[in-house]
């Protein structure tokens, strides 16, 4: 980690001496509009994230993506992390950047093109919903969530008891997520989400 940090200071710094602008603290420079955050710099945020706090949607997310070898829309990379930093775990390390570029005065176009899944609902939500699921009757994948930990991927256990018991009251944010008029069921990581 501390290598990547290294790099990552060094990279800013040739970018500083060749007078250039650094878009990530001044997104809303007219010369940034075609400036697009490296990927290198998105994996080791995304990976920043999912090292804290694997059980997080985004981590499943990315997993399935890589899985169906999809990297385009809702798996491109930019956007999963956009799903994390927008909607879910803002305040974590790994979204200071995205944080940055994507200001509401940022002019980045690569800002405009995220394509987060519709309804995604945020990782304590969904551990919440488990809970209550779990307390209410012993199904299979609630011994993986008795807290929160490596081993309970929250949204492959909330789809996985949602499928079994669609009716359930604690299962309307799967609902809404999955519905036809979001965009997850249509995708090819929907297998296992949604279906």
């Amino acid at each position: 980690m501390k290598i990547l940090n290294i790099l990552l200071i060094l990279i800013s710094f040739i970018y500083k001496i060749k007078g250039e602008i650094d878009c990530v603290t001044h997104s809303n420079d007219p010369s940034c509009v075609n400036y697009e955050y490296p990927i290198f710099n998105i994996r080791v945020d995304i990976n920043r994230l999912c090292s804290s706090m694997p059980y997080m949607p985004i981590c499943s997310i990315q997993k399935s993506c890589k899985q169906v070898r999809s990297s385009n829309g809702t798996c491109d990379e930019f956007s999963i992390l956009g799903d994390s930093c927008t909607h879910d775990m803002p305040g974590m390390s790994g979204c200071n950047n995205f944080k940055k570029l994507c200001s509401k005065d940022s002019v980045i176009k690569q800002c405009s093109r995220i394509q987060s899944i519709k309804n995604l609902p945020k990782t304590m939500d969904i551990f919440s919903s488990i809970k209550s699921i779990c307390n209410d009757m012993a199904m299979d994948g609630c011994e993986k969530c008795t807290k929160l930990s490596p081993s309970c991927a929250v949204l492959p256990i909330y789809s996985s008891l949602c499928l079994q018991m669609e009716g359930m009251s604690q299962c309307s944010n799967w609902t809404k997520m999955c519905s036809p008029s979001g965009n997850l069921l249509n995708l090819p990581i929907s297998s296992g989400i949604c279906i």
